[in-house]
């Protein structure tokens, strides 16, 4: 059976969050955060309720947080901020977005309509830097 794994992130700060799974996937989740403790990051494949496939990574850091943290903590990096916190002019962020798009028109298979491999899938997210 696949595992499934559903996480559904805080819309906004102060929101709640929540992960709903099937066993399979709650108990890679749970082999994973193990790992991440023992090596300091994890990462594995779960899939969505729709069936799409995704990459989990889980990473540990143990830097002092709020308003004592030194400005050299994970927890004062952008990569640390929830997306909706990240700020990006509009007119580049159109042009990324229609690039983006681009890159999924293209990869595309041709014998199922709107479909795209795993792989593809990945090699786009790489490409720009989304994990």
């Amino acid at each position: 059976m696949d595992r499934l794994l559903n996480i559904y992130g805080q819309e906004s700060e102060h929101f709640d969050a929540k992960i709903v799974g099937n066993k399979d996937g709650l108990i890679e989740l749970q082999n994973a955060i193990y790992d991440a403790i023992k090596q300091g990051k994890a990462t594995t494949t779960m899939y969505a309720s729709d069936g799409e496939g995704y990459e989990l990574t889980i990473e540990e850091h143990d830097d002092e947080w709020g308003c004592y943290a030194p400005k050299d903590s994970y927890w004062n990096k952008p990569e640390s901020e929830p997306l909706y916190y990240r700020e990006i002019d509009s007119k580049t962020a159109s042009l990324v977005a229609q690039e983006i798009i681009q890159d999924y028109e293209n990869a595309f298979e041709p014998t199922v309509p709107m479909s795209i491999t795993y792989e593809k899938h990945r090699s786009i997210k790489s490409k720009w830097g989304i994990e």
